[in-house]
């Protein structure tokens, strides 16, 4: 088995970068020709694909903006992916039950279970997780701009704060499938091709990243203090009921809100010259996805799994 490992060099605030190489020889001691490299910022088109020739797996040692940036050209070489989670939330892994155990890693090339995974795209832009516009991706941008390497989960903390202070919620009108969904209506929302969310709040709990289509959670509100709300409900696991939220899926969705407003894909700030307007759809071409092994009892060789 060829297998090339992807690092993220400031993921864990470097520990991907500290921890290839015990990967590197843990597969190679089961007998795995292995091969890596660095990961570099945006779509990894240009970076990425010539290594993946070679290649019968790709393993990502980061978060879910590392898998956001292999997952074009691994779809696109039909190259099955597996995330060793080193990033700040590591939603890709919890979904699929993926943690930082290299046995588990080894156990799953070898009973070789391979799933297919719906890949959402902004236009041009992949996603696995969502897309968003609204509070969160005013918050991403903020979070960006401030960033300086790797962060945490408190690197939030001061832009939530900074943003909530004066933000009011956009105007949208949201087409799916053709539809009007929501017609200037103010309010946030994201659009989901998979359940996970940051913080464990799961807004579009329901959605299933491999049935084709993506699924909207819009939540009407005013100003942060309603995001808040909405939030809260997420948290006690009473927002998938709610009757005030408008809930659609579908294989296209249009976004357009009056004014400019910020966008995010998998907590990653989308830059656009105009950002009024966003057609979001499904790739043809499935990204395939190594399924994780259940290890009997523990496993002396493991590395700790991922927290939360």
């Amino acid at each position: 088995m060829r297998v090339l490992v992807v690092f993220n060099p400031v993921a864990g605030g470097g520990r991907a970068a500290a921890e290839v190489g015990a990967v590197l020889h843990a597969l190679g001691q089961a007998g795995h020709e292995v091969g890596q490299v660095s990961s570099r910022p945006g779509i990894s088109i240009d970076w990425l694909q010539t290594p993946l020739e070679s290649a019968d797996l790709l393993v990502v040692m980061g978060g879910d903006g590392a898998m956001r940036s292999c997952s074009g050209p691994a779809a696109m070489r039909r190259v099955p992916v597996y995330q060793l989670p080193f990033g700040t939330e590591n939603l890709f892994a919890r979904h699929f039950g993926m943690t930082r155990c290299f046995e588990q890693l080894v156990q799953a090339i070898r009973n070789w279970q391979v799933i297919p995974m719906d890949v959402g795209m902004a236009e041009e832009e992949p996603f696995l997780l969502m897309a968003g516009g609204g509070f969160d991706a005013a918050v991403v941008h903020a979070t960006a701009a401030a960033r300086r390497g790797s962060i945490s989960r408190w690197a939030y903390a001061s832009p939530i704060v900074r943003t909530a202070w004066n933000w009011r919620a956009p105007a949208w009108r949201v087409m799916v499938d053709g539809r009007v969904v929501v017609d200037d209506q103010r309010g946030t929302l994201i659009v989901a091709n998979c359940p996970e969310y940051a913080a464990r709040l799961n807004l579009a709990g329901w959605a299933d990243p491999s049935d084709g289509y993506l699924d909207l959670c819009f939540m009407p509100c005013q100003r942060a203090f309603g995001v808040a709300a909405w939030a809260t409900r997420a948290w006690v696991r009473r927002l998938a009921h709610s009757t005030e939220i408008i809930r659609d899926r579908g294989r296209s969705i249009i976004l357009e809100c009056r004014g400019l407003e910020f966008w995010q894909l998998d907590g990653d700030p989308l830059h656009r010259r105009s950002a009024g307007s966003i057609s979001l759809g499904i790739e043809k071409t499935k990204l395939l996805v190594l399924r994780p092994s259940a290890l009997p009892g523990p496993i002396a060789s493991c590395q700790q799994s991922m927290s939360n």
